[in-house]
């Protein structure tokens, strides 16, 4: 028997699987405790054992769920294959889209371990040093496509990365692990594939979006091209693919700035243009604990299959995106 203010995990395989013994040795035991442990089995069955035996039918790999209880308690109610594991929660405030510059956002108060910034934030490195002034907890920032207006697709994230303090990452293809949470971070792009046409959407995409006019590429500073950015999504899904098939004990978070899959877009945005929103990655979106995105405009705080989608957008001035500004994500 173990005290702690920390909260409960189970992590349950497939095959989950109940007895009804546990609440009666839990009451078997000296009092208070015993009333504590019962209390906290059915606890367990409320908030937890039903969440795994919903899951674990659709995955082989371990599954983790919060349970809010104070003891830890090796419950005959589950069978083997499930282990109560302990680790403490993690808070992670999610914004993105935040377009400060159109009007600067202030952050409430409040206690997030963790601060994830999906893109979008401001200008250049503008969005870096609001963050490093803003918070001082950590920050992981991931680039949106707007950072880069004005700018130029390399240049100008290497210019985010030397503006940023010691607890603000700049990350594009990168991992960084913290209390076991894997984070793998970067923008994304797309590759004009997800309608279907990939040269008709590419051509329609430079005609009508900005990122052809406002963003520069190479070292003659020309415009944009839809192939540099095929070539971007390219090295991001490549980057994904490989760090999502090594194994990690813990929770893996995907962070974008695009979404992953059309059925998380919403329907603002219609025929090829859609296309430079969002990608297919349904096959890597099954390996991901969670992955956040920005984009689209659109929030969202849904499960796909395992995965837990979310998009905390902010959005243009007068714009409804469902935004909150008190958006806390635990894991």
């Amino acid at each position: 028997m173990l005290l702690s203010p920390l909260p409960l995990y189970i992590v349950a395989d497939r095959g989950l699987s109940l007895s009804g013994g546990g609440l009666g040795e839990a009451q078997r035991l000296p009092t208070p405790i015993g009333r504590a442990c019962a209390s906290m089995c059915e606890r367990v069955h409320s908030y937890g054992v039903q969440r795994c035996l919903r899951r674990a039918q659709y995955t082989a790999k371990p599954t983790i769920f919060s349970v809010p209880a104070l003891i830890i308690w090796r419950m005959p109610a589950v069978s083997t294959n499930c282990a109560v594991r302990l680790r403490a929660l993690m808070k992670i405030l999610v914004l993105s889209d935040l377009h400060n510059e159109f009007s600067t956002f202030s952050p409430p108060d409040h206690e997030a371990d963790l601060v994830v910034l999906a893109g979008d934030i401001d200008l250049k490195a503008r969005g870096v040093v609001w963050a490093n002034e803003t918070f001082t907890c950590p920050v992981i920032y991931c680039c949106g496509n707007h950072e880069l207006y004005r700018g130029h697709l390399d240049r100008t994230l290497a210019k985010m990365k030397a503006a940023a303090a010691p607890h603000v990452h700049v990350l594009e293809n990168e991992v960084w692990i913290a209390s076991n949470v894997r984070f793998l971070v970067g923008t994304g792009w797309t590759d004009f594939s997800a309608t279907g046409d990939v040269v008709a959407a590419s051509m329609i995409c430079a005609r009508e979006m900005n990122d052809f006019k406002m963003i520069r590429a190479d070292a003659q500073y020309r415009r944009l091209r839809p192939a540099d950015l095929i070539e971007k999504n390219q090295a991001a899904r490549e980057f994904l693919d490989r760090e999502l098939s090594t194994p990690f004990e813990g929770t893996t978070v995907v962070v974008n700035h695009h979404c992953p899959i059309a059925e998380a877009a919403g329907d603002e945005h219609e025929g090829h243009v859609s296309a430079a929103y969002f990608n297919r990655w349904h096959s890597l979106l099954e390996k991901a604990d969670m992955w956040i995105f920005g984009h689209t405009h659109r929030s969202i705080d849904e499960m796909f299959g395992t995965c837990h989608l979310i998009s905390n957008a902010r959005g243009y001035p007068g714009e409804e995106t469902g935004f909150d500004p008190h958006k806390i994500v635990e894991i």
